[in-house]
Order: C-alpha cells, then sequence, then structure tokens
C-alpha cells in the first residue's frame, strides 16, 4: 500500500466550503462610496505611510490585504 490514496481522495464540494474573506488587519479603512450602497473603497493606514495608500475595492484588497507578510498587523485572532 503506498501513501497515494490519500491524494486521491476528492475535494470537497464548493458549497460546503467557507467563503474567502478579508483578514482583520488593524490599519485598513474600509470606505462607503455612496451612501446605503455596497460599493466601498479600502485604504491602508499602516505607521510607515504617510498618508493613507489607496488598495481599491474589496476584492483588490482582499488579494492585497491577504498576502501581506508585515509582522504585527493582523489581529491576534487572525494569526
Amino acid at each position: 500500500m503506498t501513501g497515494i490514496s490519500a491524494l486521491a481522495t476528492p475535494a470537497p464540494a464548493a458549497s460546503t466550503l467557507a467563503k474567502p474573506r478579508i483578514r482583520r488587519c488593524q490599519y485598513r479603512r474600509v470606505v462607503c462610496v455612496l451612501p446605503g450602497a455596497t460599493e466601498y473603497d479600502v485604504q491602508c493606514l499602516h505607521p510607515r505611510l504617510r498618508v493613507a495608500h489607496p488598495i481599491g475595492d474589496m476584492a483588490t484588497a482582499m488579494e492585497v490585504c491577504n498576502g501581506c507578510t508585515a509582522e504585527g498587523i493582523f489581529r491576534p485572532d487572525e494569526d
């Protein structure tokens, strides 16, 4: 018997997986573009930046923020 059987297990159905979400950062600001709308702009407020750095909408911010490697910026329950 080889260890290959572990690789042959089927992947879970997409409906049973948790939806991707943005990690909770201590320095991120989310701004509603229009009152009552569900469109948001995301900005990074990290202390090493002089001004707020625009990241983009929520989809773009999810990719950027989840890939961030800065230490100590994510809330303790996210590490």
